[in-house]
This record gives structure tokens, C-alpha cells and sequence, in this order.
């Protein structure tokens, strides 16, 4: 992800985004100047700006001509932070949901959506885990592992490199980057790559899940000790 991403996912368009950068690194800038920066037809620039003012991304300092300036970063994030606090605490309050009767089976699509997903499942899970993955995904999932860690939780490892800064169970595995299983509390799993996976309560795809981890680890064990 770059700058640019994670404007648009707070809502910015490409050129309302393009704009807002150039106005970070100015002290204001009028329409002309904006358009000239930046190769954006004069029109489409002002009817950006105007939108990044609007949005709270830039302040507009009255004069002949106006300029657009962006809005302090601190402020900026600040206002943004409680933006969204209140859409969650909404959305906490007014959503309704019928919880589903059976254990499906979901697929998840892409490698945010897995990760974020087993993020949820570590920082939920209760007594124990165990994650087989490769080191990169380890990495990704470092922060999380190492709360469940602090926690108090068993917190099992089945990966091609050990981290030092993560003092968990540790078992060697050859390396393989498009494989993961992840089993929570004997209740939960996920299993799968990282571009796609399945997650599912159901207890028979989570028996299975464990029976193929417990295998795995005693394959590991035959030929050597846990590193």
C-alpha cells in the first residue's frame, strides 16, 4: 500500500488524492497552480479541490485568487479517527443480525481478507492456537501472535524460521508459501493459501484441520527436535 491507496480507501478519488499530496508539499496552492503541478485539466482541479475541502482534506484561504491549503496533519487524523468512531459506534448500535443456525463454510477471497481474518481469530481465540504458514506470514501476523502470547494463550508455530522477538512453541517446517492452516481453541479454522482460503466452525472440517496439524507435527518430530 502506498499514499495514494490509503487515501482512496478513506474515500479521496485518484485525483482528489494526486491533489491532496501536492498540497502537503506547498503552502497553498491556487487552482492553476494545482492544474499546472499536477496535469489535471483546469475544471476537473477546481471541482477537486472544491471536493477535498468539502471532505476535510484542505482548508480554502480566502483572497484574490483563493488557495487551497492542506489541512494539518494532526488535525487531520484526528478528525478522522472520530469520523469513523462514530460510523462504528452507529453500526454497533443499529445493526441487527440473524446468527447463522448451521456451521457454513465461507471462502475467503484475496490475501487482506485472509489475513485480516486470521488477525480476528488470534485476537479472539481463548486457550490455544496453532498456525501452520510460512515465515512471511508469520511476520505479517506478528503483532497479533505476540499478544495472544502475552495473554496467555498456547501459541504453537509450525514455519521455516524461527523469530527471536516471538517466544512461542516452535516447530521446523519446510518452507512452503501457499499453504495455511490455522485452528483456534479446537472451535475454529482456517486452511488454505493466502490468496484463498476457507473458514469454517464446523466440527467436522475442524476435526479434520487438527488431525492433519497433529500429523504434520508428528513428521516433524520423527526427524527432528522442535527448534
Amino acid at each position: 500500500m502506498n499514499l495514494t491507496d490509503a487515501l482512496r480507501e478513506l474515500g479521496l478519488t485518484n485525483q482528489e488524492s494526486l491533489l491532496f499530496l501536492e498540497l502537503c508539499q506547498s503552502d497553498g496552492m491556487t487552482g492553476y497552480e494545482a492544474a499546472k503541478a499536477t496535469g489535471i485539466s483546469r475544471s476537473n482541479v477546481y471541482a477537486s479541490l472544491s471536493s477535498l475541502a468539502d471532505k476535510g482534506f484542505a482548508l480554502i484561504a480566502q483572497g484574490e485568487p483563493v488557495r487551497y491549503i492542506a489541512m494539518p496533519k494532526a488535525e487531520l487524523l484526528q478528525n478522522l479517527r472520530k469520523k469513523q468512531e462514530n460510523i462504528f459506534r452507529f453500526i454497533d448500535q443499529n445493526l441487527n443480525q440473524t446468527p447463522c443456525q448451521k456451521e457454513p463454510y465461507f471462502t475467503l477471497q484475496g490475501q487482506d481478507s485472509v489475513l485480516l481474518k486470521m488477525a480476528w481469530m488470534i485476537d479472539n481465540a481463548k486457550l490455544r492456537l496453532y498456525l501452520s504458514a510460512s515465515a512471511t506470514i508469520v511476520k505479517a501476523l506478528k503483532k497479533e501472535l505476540a499478544h495472544a502470547y502475552r495473554r496467555g494463550l498456547k501459541v504453537v508455530l509450525l514455519t521455516e524460521q524461527e523469530d527471536a522477538d516471538l517466544p512461542v512453541i516452535y516447530y521446523k517446517a519446510a518452507a512452503d508459501d501457499h499453504s495455511i492452516k490455522l485452528i483456534v481453541d479446537t472451535a475454529e479454522i482456517l486452511a488454505g493459501s493466502p490468496e484463498q482460503a476457507l473458514y469454517s466452525k464446523n466440527p467436522t472440517f475442524v476435526s479434520i484441520i487438527r488431525e492433519s496439524l497433529i500429523y504434520e507435527i508428528k513428521l516433524i518430530e520423527n526427524n527432528m527436535k522442535p527448534v
